[in-house]
């Protein structure tokens, strides 16, 4: 469908009555009509009205839930109504059975929607346990160039998810997975992040978020679709519907009749106050442990002040105190989302306590999906919710000749919400609420951009400043381990290499070295006992002769997967941990091996001379023990991080050198012996690179968790 009627008349201009005189000259014609509300009160008003109108009420089909035979659906009744001829020619149902119905031959029916649909919803799976049931039965499409990912049910898979659904309703467990599942069941097109997905699949987060949107879709194949509404233009209806190719048409009314109302009357403005608490009233400002109270206690007492006992409704939100307007005088709850309600018409004043908070997620979903900005969101939210709730009251009836305008009050949170009431209603007051209490409360900081150097920064400015401040005080960090300043501190008699650990599990790990050529397979694998024992394994290398550089033997001293405890591959899939880190100097920097010890004299390490190293161009490598044995993937943080670090400290080592499956060469006389030398650096307060306090720590909480960490060393070594 690309083509839609609507009438944006305001609330209480009598649309539904127009649509029912409409219908109702339609069936003597032989025409038949679909209307779809909000609720199923609604439905049952709304026969009611018709059965006044028509002579023959047989005509006319409620299909509410609860209004059919057990052994019946709504689908299955919408289905026999639309492909078997039968007496109906008008039905009656809920906005949730547009989307469900199947209707090949609704070609002949005219569709009119009575209140603006919320096209827009979310959904959340929270529980990891119970993932599967709903991630089994699912398929997830990444869209090129974007961060959402469509999802469709799999072949087959809809009756899995239909028991899901059912199943839910008597095990409350099953409902931490079931509302995706119910989203999907109904047809409603469904995204979801594609980086919340994997991390939610493999077990890393604890809840994945659904994002569904009602497509129009669902109003397709009828003669003529026709929606009623205040505020349409406001609505997330029109927005998101017009980016997906609807074209929309305003109308007045239904074709021959009266011109409908789209703004209220200035005699009734003229009689209308609208009085708000706060310059900005937000969720945040409501739900804060210091000034929330006094926000809440500022506003009853507002309402008894305001309403001096005469009837009034009110709203709030869930999160907010029920009890909050209990004991005041004519003060009756009314749902926050009271489309339709007709029953408190009769009464002229009304509160309304409720924010409606545009969430980050929905709001990043909407802007990149459908270019909807948070203010639009915020706009499309509240200003709808609180035009609706207002409306429940006389303001919906239009004045008469006969009866004198009855002075309406509202009480509203914000200055926002009151003045767009006042854009609604022309002519209306406004006033702000006089509250000491509320006046000392600070304001909130501003909302427009901060700036660096008198420029206004965007939000990538401003994560991009964040993360260079949280890499500089990491790097602080890290240097002061390499330093020795960090807080860290080892004893000699405690700070062993990794064989002498033992992990919690009880496993004893030991420095694995496996040895071989460049080319050829791996000669052995030896078990070394301490890195004392390393430094000596290899210091008795750095004595032989080297007459080519191929012919040397490579080693690195990490632990691999064994077959029936034979090595067979040095893949960083197979790496089970690495003992030590390896660097590799081959810069054309004449680098210093002695200040590269100066630099790094808080960590002990072995270094010795490359095969090409010279007086006037020195090549050397590095071997750094760890605390532990690490991963593939901590090896390369590691690794990386150190690199980096070093590199901005003029020491440029090979940056490919940084995964735990890398291979060096042993040490040995080179091309020019005068330039070979052979050093293991250790004592004067060095220790080992202490990986968990180099993966974990930053330099905030280094100075709270050093003590921490060095217990937990002696509690591993003891």
């Amino acid at each position: 469908m690309t083509t839609m009627n609507y009438i944006p008349a305001i609330s209480g201009a009598g649309k539904t009555n127009a649509a029912i005189v409409r219908v109702s000259s339609g069936i003597k014609n032989g025409r038949k009509s679909i209307i779809f509300q909000p609720t199923k009160k609604l439905n049952e008003a709304t026969a009611a009205r018709f059965s006044s109108e028509l002579q023959n009420s047989d005509r006319i089909t409620v299909v509410n839930g609860d209004a059919i035979e057990p052994s019946q659906t709504v689908v299955k009744t919408l289905h026999g109504i639309f492909n078997e001829p039968a007496n109906s020619q008008v039905i009656l149902t809920t906005f949730e059975a547009a989307v469900r119905a199947v209707r090949p031959n609704a070609g002949t029916w005219d569709a009119i929607i009575d209140e603006v649909i919320d096209v827009f919803s979310q959904s959340k799976a929270t529980s990891r346990a119970l993932k599967d049931r709903l991630l089994d039965h699912i398929e997830v499409h990444p869209i090129a160039g974007k961060g959402y990912s469509l999802v469709t049910i799999k072949n087959r898979s809809e009756n899995a998810l239909r028991d899901l659904c059912v199943d839910a309703i008597q095990d409350q467990a099953l409902q931490a997975v079931s509302a995706p599942a119910s989203g999907l069941l109904k047809g409603l097109r469904t995204h979801v992040s594609q980086r919340c997905y994997e991390a939610f699949a493999n077990g890393s987060a604890k809840s994945l978020t659904f994002y569904h949107v009602l497509l129009p879709e669902a109003f397709e194949n009828y003669r003529s679709c026709t929606i009623m509404g205040a505020n349409f233009e406001d609505s997330m209806l029109f927005r998101i519907w017009s980016k997906l190719g609807v074209t929309f048409t305003s109308r007045d009314n239904f074709y021959g009749q009266k011109p409908l109302a789209k703004v209220h009357s200035e005699e009734i403005g003229k009689k209308t106050t609208i009085y708000y608490l706060v310059d900005h009233g937000t969720k945040k400002a409501k739900n804060d442990k210091q000034y929330g109270p006094i926000i809440a206690a500022e506003f009853r007492r507002a309402a008894q002040e305001i309403f001096k006992g005469k009837d009034f409704i009110y709203a709030l939100n869930s999160t907010d105190d029920p009890h909050l307007m209990e004991g005041i005088p004519g003060a009756h709850n009314v749902s926050l989302k009271a489309h339709g309600i007709n029953d408190y018409r009769n009464f002229h004043n009304a509160a309304f306590y409720a924010v409606i908070n545009a969430s980050a997620d929905r709001v990043g979903f909407l802007h990149e999906q459908y270019g909807i900005s948070k203010d639009e969101c915020w706009n499309f939210l509240n200003k709808e919710y609180v035009y609706q709730f207002l409306c429940r009251t006389s303001l919906r009836d239009a004045p008469s000749a006969n009866l004198e305008i009855e002075p309406k009050k509202f009480l509203v949170l914000s200055k926002q919400q009151a003045e767009y009431m006042q854009q609604k209603i022309p002519k209306s007051t406004l006033i702000k609420v006089t509250s000491k209490a509320i006046d000392a409360i600070p304001a909130p900081k501003t909302r427009g951009r901060k700036t660096l150097n008198g420029k206004a920064q965007s939000a990538s400015d401003r994560t991009r400043k964040h993360r260079d401040l949280r890499d500089q005080e990491r790097t602080k960090f890290l240097s002061g381990i390499l330093s020795g300043e960090s807080g860290y501190k080892e004893e000699n008699n405690v700070a062993v290499f990794c064989n002498e650990i033992t992990l919690d599990k009880g496993i004893r790990w030991w420095p694995y070295t496996i040895v071989g050529k460049l080319t050829g397979p791996i000669i052995g694998t030896l078990n070394l006992g301490s890195f004392s024992e390393v430094s000596e394994w290899l210091k008795g290398y750095s004595e032989n002769e080297i007459k080519e550089k191929t012919q040397n033997t490579l080693f690195n001293l990490t632990e691999f997967a064994t077959g029936n405890g034979i090595f067979v591959n040095r893949k960083r899939e197979s790496v089970i941990g690495a003992n030590a880190i390896l660097l590799d100097m081959d810069s054309e920097l004449n680098c210093d091996p002695i200040a590269f010890s100066k630099y790094l004299k808080g960590i002990e390490f072995i270094c010795y001379s490359s095969f090409s190293s010279a007086k006037d161009r020195r090549r050397w490598r590095v071997v750094i023990p760890l605390s532990r044995p690490v991963t593939a993937v901590e090896y390369k943080k590691i690794a990386s991080e150190l690199l980096e670090l070093c590199s901005d400290n003029g020491f440029p080592f090979d940056d490919k050198k940084k995964n735990a499956n890398d291979i060096m060469y042993l040490p040995g006389i080179g091309r020019n012996p005068d330039a070979a030398f052979f050093e293991h650096v250790k004592g004067e307060g060095r220790g080992y690179l202490p990986v968990d306090f180099w993966l974990k720590g930053n330099a905030h909480e280094a100075r709270k968790t050093s003590a921490s960490v060095v217990g937990e060393v002696i509690d591993l070594a003891a």
